[in-house]
Order: C-alpha cells, then structure tokens, then sequence
C-alpha cells in the first residue's frame, strides 16, 4: 500500500514539474496566429480585405524570442495596418528595448501605419516623464499615438477613422468575466479581445498561448 502511495506521488510531482516548466518557458513562447474576418456592409470598396495586425500586452522586458516572433510572424503575414492596444510596459521595462521593437515594426513599412493607445501599465510606467515627452517617444518610433482622439487612414477618395480611449476603470468590473477573449456582438457594435502577447507579474501563460490576431475587414457578407 506504501509503495503504491510513493509511485502515485512520485507521478504527481513529476506532472507539476512538468506542468510547471511548461508554464514557465513553453506556452509564454508559443504565439498563436489567429485569423478573422470582420464584415461590414458600409466598408469602403477601397478598404475591402484590408488585414489589421492586433497586439496587445507586449509587457516588453527585453527584446527577446517572444518579440522576434512577433516581428517574424507580421511580416510574413505582412499586414495593411499594425494597432497596438495598450500595456508595452511593466515594472522595469526598458525605453531603449521598446523603441528597438517598435521601429523594427515600423521597418516592415505597413501601408497604413502602425497605430498605439496606453494601457494601465503604460500609465503606470511610463516611457517618458511627461505626456508630450511619451507622445512624442512613440512619434519618434514611428507609431501614432492616440489618447481620446481619433486618425484618419485614406486610399483613393475613402477613408476609415481610427479612434483611441484612453484607459478607464482601474479594476475590471463586475460582470466582465463572459469577456475575457473572442468576439462579443451588441446592437451595432463588435468587439474582438485578445488574450495578449506578454505576462506581466510572473513570467507564466498556462492554457492562454500568447495570441496575434489578424482581423481581414470585408465588404457586405453575413448578418451577425
């Protein structure tokens, strides 16, 4: 019976062991490329089959594996348009390391540009000491920064408007649970979220892999 014990605990640990190691240095590693098409029946002819590159979460300690996966995989999908949606850094992170991921996005030369808003880590750690000074870093990276505005991206005689919130409550509500990641439908509105790209207190994903989507705006197509 003792014996029969031991080889259980023994199997037991070696599954966490196991567990663990692949928390620690697989899954936070593995990017998943993820592919979508979002239909609009007034998207302009011009923009038909334009694919959106969203990152979010980077939490960019440096410009390491995960980051040069990430610069890989886009250009070989080579997306019309690149949207950052907040949290580059975290405690510690250094100016220098973003600013080299940042142009080396804008090496691949997207044909709309590449686009950023803040998230609370970006508030929290900020890239520069003052508003301007952060606008201004990113500008010089080669990203358009937006903080309750809105951009313009044209082809031809159409244009599609771009607009960046600025982060609101601190703490996630009540009731935000069902929104964790995927698409979420309401009334005339869609919304994609990404489980991110980085980890930020501990350097560990366990069934959530790093995620890359691409989005293919399209013309017309199915009711949702």
């Amino acid at each position: 019976m003792t014996s029969r014990i031991s080889r259980r605990f023994v199997l037991i640990l070696a599954l966490a062991q196991l567990l663990m190691i692949y928390a620690w240095i697989v899954e936070p590693n593995w990017i998943e490329v993820t592919s979508h098409e979002a239909w609009f029946k007034t998207l302009p002819e011009e923009f038909n089959g334009l694919v959106v590159a969203h990152l979010s979460d980077l939490h960019i300690r440096k410009y390491g594996t995960r980051e040069r996966q990430v610069v890989a995989r886009l250009a070989e999908s080579m997306p019309g348009v690149i949207v950052i949606t907040g949290d580059l850094t975290l405690e510690g992170s250094d100016p220098a390391t973003i600013r080299q991921f940042l142009m080396s996005l804008r090496d691949l030369k997207p044909t709309f540009g590449i686009w950023a808003v803040l998230g609370n880590h970006d508030h929290w750690y900020p890239l520069a000491p003052s508003k301007d000074a952060i606008r201004q870093f990113y500008n010089n990276a080669g990203v358009a920064l937006l903080v309750n505005e809105g951009g313009r991206i044209g082809r031809g005689l159409d244009t599609l408007s771009l607009i960046g919130v600025d982060i609101g409550a601190l703490w996630l509500p009540a009731g935000s649970e069902p929104f964790e990641s995927g698409w979420f439908y309401g009334q005339n509105a869609r919304m994609y979220v990404t489980r991110g790209i980085g980890t930020s207190i501990l350097p560990v994903r366990l069934f959530c892999r790093p995620e890359l989507a691409l989005i293919t705006l399209k013309r017309s197509g199915p009711k949702r």
